[in-house]
């Protein structure tokens, strides 16, 4: 059995599908058309742009549809050891990134994000992230955990992750998107 399987026949193995790490800047990191056949995606995020800001949010499209409206999220953050913070709007919230303001640029933002049932079409899409950003060796850590919904029946065929303030992610960032059977 693989890491991701279970003794009742109702898991699978997780399947490495698409991934890229950077070598040069980019305004965004779209997968292309993902293979089928899989329950779910998880995918794996270490996000660094070069914004001026020391973390921020990074929206994930889904089959090309940008249109904001069309998705939703809620989101719980601990922050800088004793702050907590929630909130809630309709738009792709999907991840975070370290900015180009953190302490150096050794640190990364480093997620994963949970996308089941992404090729029904009976059902709208949701995803759930658990994301660390670590913006400098005692201050700025955020904990975060984000639910998000595409309002869309759909199969999801294509990711596209990009920053909303139009910022490019650095060289080293990384992403990948594996398949549970």
């Amino acid at each position: 059995m693989g890491a991701f399987s279970d003794s009742t026949g109702g898991g699978g193995d997780m399947e490495l599908l698409w991934t890229t790490t950077l070598t040069s800047p980019a305004s965004s990191i779209a997968t292309g058309t993902l293979p089928t056949g899989y329950k779910s995606l998880v995918i794996d995020t270490s996000l660094r742009t070069d914004g001026s800001y020391p973390s921020n949010v990074i929206h994930g499209y889904f089959n090309g549809d940008t249109t904001a409206a069309n998705y939703g999220y809620q989101f719980l953050i601990a922050y800088n050891g004793t702050n907590v913070a929630a909130g809630s709007a309709q738009v792709p919230f999907m991840t975070g990134a370290t900015g180009a303001t953190a302490s150096s640029g050794d640190y990364f933002g480093s997620d994963r994000i949970i996308i089941r049932d992404h090729e029904s079409t009976v059902n709208f899409k949701t995803w759930f992230t658990a994301e660390t950003t670590m913006t400098g060796p005692w201050a700025n850590r955020n904990c975060v955990q984000i639910s998000g919904i595409w309002h869309n029946t759909a199969a999801i065929t294509s990711v596209t992750i990009q920053d909303p303030l139009a910022n490019d992610f650095v060289a080293g960032s990384f992403v990948a998107v594996y398949g549970l059977k």
